[in-house]
């Protein structure tokens, strides 16, 4: 039995040459790729947040994460993965400042909470006592 549409040592030798050949394109074409789908997702999340908090924030507050945002998206648009990882760090720094402004405002919200409780409990929880059995 002879195999039939198997490959010569010389074909298999040349795709290896073709594939060390590539390797540092591959590579670069990984790393772009790798960038991007970062990028989107961060600004999915990012966005949503936002959204989720608009009634918080004041403009100034959401100026900086939106000018962020536009430079990462215009980044993303391009072939050059150094830009995008650079605009998704600048990115992540507004965001860090982004995120403790809505710390501070929700201790500031939970604080005036707290201030409105008198510290007295009526004992009227949700919670509820039950025994259980685990029946075969």
């Amino acid at each position: 039995i002879k195999e039939a549409g198997a490959l010569s040592e010389d074909d298999i030798d040349q795709m290896r040459r073709d594939a060390e050949a590539n390797a540092e394109e591959d590579r670069k074409q990984f790393e772009l790729v790798e960038a991007k789908n970062k990028a989107s997702q961060q600004v999915y999340q990012l966005e949503k947040l936002m959204k989720e908090n608009e009634d918080k924030l004041s403009d100034s507050d959401r100026e900086p994460m939106e000018k962020a945002i536009e430079k990462v998206k215009e980044a993303a648009e391009g072939e050059d993965a150094n830009a995008i990882k650079q605009a998704s760090d600048e990115l992540d720094a507004a965001s860090q400042a982004f995120s403790k402004v809505l710390y501070e405002q929700s201790e500031a919200a939970g604080g005036a909470e707290e201030a409105g409780n008198d510290g007295s409990s009526d004992g009227d929880d949700d919670a509820i006592d039950a025994d259980f059995e685990v029946k075969n």
